[in-house]
C-alpha cells in the first residue's frame, strides 16, 4: 500500500502512532511516510505530539459577525483637536472653566456660619451662628497659655485659669446672642413687612375684582343714577360709578 495522504490518515484516525508504526501498516518505507507526514504538518492537518503523530483538531470556524466584532475591536479611531491662538500658531487647550460655588447656603441647610473677633483683653474667639443658639471659643493670649503651660503642675491655677476661659466666652455668648436676637427680630421684621405687603395686595386684587362686577351691572344704568350711586353708595359701588363714568367720558373728581 503506497504512503499517500489518504492511506496515512486513515492510520492516524485509529490513534497516534509513530512513523515507524505507520511504516509498518502500510508496508512502506520510513523516509516516505515522513515526507507524506511533513506535507500534512504543513497543511495543518497532522501534529506531532511527544514523537508520535496524530491527526489535528478542527479549529471552530469564525462566524462572520464574530470576525467583524474582533475588527471592529483591533480597529479604533482617532480624534485629535488642534487649537490655534490668534496668530494662527498651535497652542495648548484652555482649561475648563470651575463652577464657582455659591457662598449663600441653601434654604434648611444646617451649615453653621461662624465669625472671628479680637477681644478686647487680648484673644480671640470663634463665634458660631446656629438654629438653636451660638457656640464661643475663646483663645487667650499667646503669653497667657504660655504661662499655663508653665504652671500646668498648679492645680488651684489651672482651676481658675480653665473658670476664667469659661467667664470671657459666657460673656461673650451673652453679646452674640443680643446680636443674634436683633438680627432675627430685624430679619422677622422684614418678612412681616412683606407679608403685609402681600396680604394687601391680594386684598386689592380682590376688591377691584368685586367693582369689576358691579360695574358689569352699572353699564345698564344712566348718567344720573351712576351719579346718585357715586354719591351714596359703599366703596365698591363708587368704585364701579367712577369707573363706569370714565369709559363714557365723563371725569368725576374724587
Amino acid at each position: 500500500m503506497s504512503a499517500n495522504k489518504a492511506n496515512v490518515q486513515r492510520v492516524l484516525q485509529r490513534g497516534p502512532a509513530t512513523v515507524e508504526t505507520i511504516a509498518s501498516e502500510l508496508n512502506t518505507s520510513i523516509p516516505k511516510v515522513l515526507e507524506t507526514l511533513s506535507l500534512l504538518e504543513v497543511e495543518g492537518q497532522v501534529e506531532e505530539v511527544g514523537g508520535r503523530y496524530r491527526l489535528a483538531k478542527p479549529k471552530a470556524k469564525k462566524t462572520q459577525d464574530e470576525a467583524a466584532n474582533k475588527s471592529a475591536k483591533k480597529s479604533k479611531t482617532v480624534c485629535r483637536v488642534l487649537w490655534f491662538d490668534e496668530k494662527g500658531r498651535f497652542t495648548k487647550a484652555p482649561k475648563k472653566l470651575e463652577q464657582s460655588k455659591s457662598l449663600k447656603p441653601k434654604l434648611g441647610a444646617s451649615r453653621k456660619v461662624g465669625q472671628k473677633i479680637r477681644v478686647e483683653g487680648g484673644g480671640t474667639a470663634t463665634v458660631r451662628y446656629m438654629k438653636s443658639g451660638v457656640a464661643v471659643r475663646y483663645i487667650p493670649p499667646a503669653e497667657v497659655r504660655a504661662e499655663a503651660k508653665k504652671r500646668k503642675a498648679d492645680k488651684e491655677y489651672q482651676q481658675q485659669y480653665r473658670q476664667w476661659i469659661k467667664d470671657v466666652q459666657l460673656e461673650l455668648a451673652k453679646d452674640a446672642n443680643a446680636q443674634r436676637r436683633l438680627m432675627l427680630s430685624r430679619k422677622h421684621a422684614a418678612i412681616m413687612e412683606k407679608e403685609l405687603l402681600r396680604d394687601r395686595g391680594r386684598k386689592g386684587a380682590s376688591e377691584r375684582a368685586k367693582s369689576r362686577e358691579i360695574q358689569k351691572g352699572m353699564k345698564r344704568l344712566s348718567q344720573s343714577e351712576l351719579l346718585q350711586n357715586l354719591k351714596r353708595g359703599n366703596v365698591y359701588e363708587k368704585r364701579a360709578a367712577r369707573a363706569e363714568l370714565k369709559a363714557r367720558g365723563v371725569q368725576v373728581g374724587r
